[in-house]
């Protein structure tokens, strides 16, 4: 399975795995460039046969644009972005509708398609897949929950955007020298499956991972949903929707 698919949180492999692969203890943290990590194999591959493509620009300098395909939520697409960052571009997409992620400095912005179904979870399916998102991949040690939509019952599916953490313990570097300072954050798409009694995780998808330094900010990120970010219709050509709005406010 390729990296950049969906992480499968089993009950066997729960306390074993970081990032999907990660073991908990003293990990060591994946070479990074300015904070961010820069494995492409996190992203899906434009595909050379689709003709698509999006093009928009942003008022404030982005650090980062993804495009998350509606239909299936493992291909994310990762833009290129103009030497000023105000820029930003995707081709060679496949025909769909397309969600938007962007980093601003210091701030997400999200258009995410969350579980279809009309919202109908209660306090306590709430409390529930706290506790299970509580004990899920243990090396992040701080975890807060976005945004989240579903509907419990009988085959019931829930799905949550969260920003996970790993803040204190002991951090490497690929040279095996210990980090002073350093968080990892993570902001990922969370699936779950209403099992009676309880929730449970049967997958994740990390959307961006961050390697924090000591001088960048700590802690977790504002995050701002924003109905316009989602739902972005391409199919054949380049499609240019002008200026995005990153509207202000944040979680």
């Amino acid at each position: 399975m390729k990296a950049h698919r969906l992480f499968l949180v089993l009950p066997a492999i729960l306390c074993a795995v970081a990032r999907g692969g990660l073991p908990t203890g003293t990990p060591a943290a994946s070479p990074s460039v300015g904070g961010e990590y820069k494995s492409e194999a996190l992203y899906t591959a434009p595909d050379p046969a689709a003709a698509g493509g999006l093009r928009f620009t942003s008022p404030a300098p982005l650090t980062l644009a993804l495009a998350v395909a509606e239909g299936n939520q493992e291909h994310v697409y990762r833009a290129s972005l103009s030497a000023d960052g105000l820029t930003a571009a995707f081709s060679n997409l496949p025909v769909s509708r397309y969600d938007l992620v962007l980093l601003a400095k210091d701030h997400y912005y999200e258009g995410v398609s969350l579980n279809r179904d009309e919202n109908s979870l209660t306090p306590a399916d709430l409390s529930s897949i706290e506790a299970i998102f509580s004990r899920s991949v243990p090396f992040f040690n701080q975890k807060r929950t976005e945004r989240i939509n579903g509907a419990p019952g009988d085959g019931g599916r829930a799905a949550a955007l969260v920003q996970w953490m790993r803040i204190g313990g002991n951090l490497l570097n690929q040279n095996a020298d210990l980090m002073t300072g350093h968080q990892i954050r993570s902001l990922r798409i969370a699936f779950l499956a209403d099992v009676g009694p309880g929730w449970q995780v049967i997958a994740t998808r990390e959307l961006i991972r961050t390697d924090v330094f000591p001088q960048m900010l700590h802690g977790f990120l504002p995050v701002t949903y924003s109905e316009a970010l989602g739902g972005i219709r391409v199919t054949d050509s380049i499609r240019d929707i002008g200026a995005v709005l990153l509207p202000q406010g944040g979680k």
